[in-house]
C-alpha cells in the first residue's frame, strides 16, 4: 500500500508526464510556395511609432485548401527594438489607383481602421485573425503584423513559422519573408506621405492597441 503521503507527489508526477498528451507536434510542410519578398526602409521609424505592416506574403503552392492555425514572426537581429505585438490577415480591396479589376494587397499603415484616401474618397480595409483562414490552392493570403518601435536600432525579420491544418493534419513550415530597417531616438516620425489616412475616419494605433478586429472594413 502506497503511503498517504506519497499520493500527491505521485499525482504531480503522472501530470508532469501527461503534459501534450493528445496534441501531436505538427509535421514539416511544404505547401507554402516562395515568396519573393524584400523591404527595407533606409530612413527608418522613430522611436515610440507603431505601424501595421501588410504584405502579400502567403501562396498555397499545393491542391488543396489550407486552414491557418498560427504564424510566428522571426527576427534574424534586432528583437528588442521592434515588437511584433499582434497579427491578422490582410484583406485586399479595390481602389481606383489599382485601376478596374486590381485590388491592393498590402501596404503601411499608421492609423486604425487601416485605410487609403485618394481622389476624396477613402478606403477601408479589413483585417480577420490569422486563426481559421482558409487558403485556396493557388491563393495567396497578405499577413499583418503589427509593430511597435520599442528601442533604437537596427532590426530585420527574416521570415514566419506558419502553423496550418491540411487535410486533417497539422504542419509547420518556414517561410521566407524579409522586412528590415531601424528605430531611431531623434528626428521627424516616419510617414508613408501618400496613403492620406489621417483625412479619413481613423485614430494613431497607440489608441487602438487592442480594439476588435471587428472595427476594421468600415468608416
Amino acid at each position: 500500500m502506497t503511503p498517504r503521503s506519497l499520493w500527491p507527489a505521485l499525482v504531480a508526477l503522472v501530470a508532469l508526464v501527461c503534459v501534450g498528451c493528445g496534441s501531436a507536434a505538427p509535421e514539416s510542410g511544404d505547401a507554402l510556395g516562395p515568396v519573393d519578398l524584400s523591404m527595407g526602409l533606409g530612413k527608418g521609424w522613430l522611436l515610440g511609432q507603431r505601424y501595421i505592416d501588410a504584405q502579400g506574403s502567403l501562396i498555397n503552392k499545393s491542391d488543396e485548401s489550407l486552414t491557418l492555425v498560427s504564424v510566428e514572426p522571426v527576427f534574424a537581429y534586432g528583437r528588442r527594438s521592434a515588437e511584433v505585438y499582434r497579427t491578422a490577415v490582410f484583406v485586399p480591396a479595390k481602389t481606383a489607383m489599382d485601376g478596374p479589376g486590381g485590388e491592393m494587397v498590402g501596404g503601411l499603415f499608421l492609423r486604425w481602421p487601416p485605410s487609403f484616401r485618394e481622389a476624396g474618397t477613402c478606403t477601408y480595409f479589413r483585417l480577420r485573425p490569422v486563426r481559421g483562414e482558409t487558403v485556396g490552392p493557388g491563393k495567396g493570403a497578405a499577413l499583418a503584423m503589427f509593430i511597435h518601435m520599442a528601442r533604437p536600432g537596427k532590426w530585420q525579420i527574416k521570415g514566419e513559422w506558419v502553423t496550418y491544418r491540411q487535410n486533417g493534419t497539422l504542419y509547420r513550415q518556414f517561410n521566407d519573408y524579409a522586412v528590415q530597417t531601424r528605430v531611431r531616438a531623434r528626428g521627424a516620425p516616419y510617414s508613408p506621405g501618400h496613403f492620406g489616412e489621417k483625412r479619413c475616419h481613423t485614430r494613431p494605433l497607440s489608441q487602438a492597441m487592442h480594439a476588435p478586429l471587428s472595427e476594421t472594413g468600415h468608416p
